[in-house]
Formats: structure tokens, C-alpha cells, sequence
């Protein structure tokens, strides 16, 4: 029976390896989609688009980073995600100061899917 639950558990190590690189492995592409964001957030015609676009981007890392064993990525999202709506709720004007704290989240969450992906 040893042998088996060995087997077990290797399968099953090496099926959650698998789903975890199939949640990093588009982290590039997600990425430029952020940079491509950034860009966009200075102008008063698409900033409320931008925001919403922005809000729903991190309000999907902070409900799938823990699920895939990445807690941090998750808290991440969701703080990022609360500074969107706050901004949203006062608004939608985007500061200067705003615009670099978001990008600051972004570059937080760069450091961390760089990390696991190295792992």
C-alpha cells in the first residue's frame, strides 16, 4: 500500500505543478496588458474605462493567487484592487501620484510571479 500512496502523491504533486505553471506562464502577456493600462490612464476620455479594466485585472489576482499557492500575489490584487475602487468611487480622477501607485502594485506583482516562476 505504500507504494501506492507514494504514487498517489507524486501524481498529485505533479498535477498541481502543472496547474501553477499554467497560471504563471501568462504572466508576461498579463504584464504588457498592465503597461499597455498605465499608458492609457492619463487620458480623461478612457481613464474610467481604464480603472474598471484595472480593478477587474487585480480583482482576479487577489481571488486566484492563494487558490494556485501563491498567498502573496493574492493580497497584492486585493490591495491594488481596493486603491482602484477608492479611486473610482472618488470620481475616477487619476492623479500623478495614483497613476505611480498603481504602477508600483504592478511592479510589486512583477516581483512576485518572477519569483515563483524562478521557484
Amino acid at each position: 500500500m505504500p507504494d501506492t500512496d507514494t504514487a498517489k502523491s507524486d501524481a498529485l504533486a505533479s498535477a498541481l505543478g502543472a496547474l501553477r505553471s499554467d497560471y504563471l506562464n501568462p504572466w508576461p502577456e498579463k504584464l504588457a496588458r498592465f503597461a499597455a493600462l498605465v499608458r492609457e490612464l492619463d487620458n480623461p476620455q478612457t481613464a474610467a474605462d481604464v480603472l474598471a479594466n484595472f480593478r477587474t485585472e487585480f480583482h482576479r489576482l487577489a481571488g486566484s493567487g492563494g487558490s494556485y499557492g501563491f498567498p502573496k500575489v493574492s493580497d497584492q490584487g486585493r490591495e491594488a484592487e481596493l486603491f482602484v475602487v477608492s479611486i473610482i468611487e472618488a470620481g475616477g480622477t487619476v492623479s500623478a501620484e495614483s497613476a505611480q501607485k498603481i504602477q508600483d502594485y504592478i511592479v510589486n506583482l512583477d516581483t512576485l510571479f518572477n519569483a515563483a516562476i524562478k521557484d
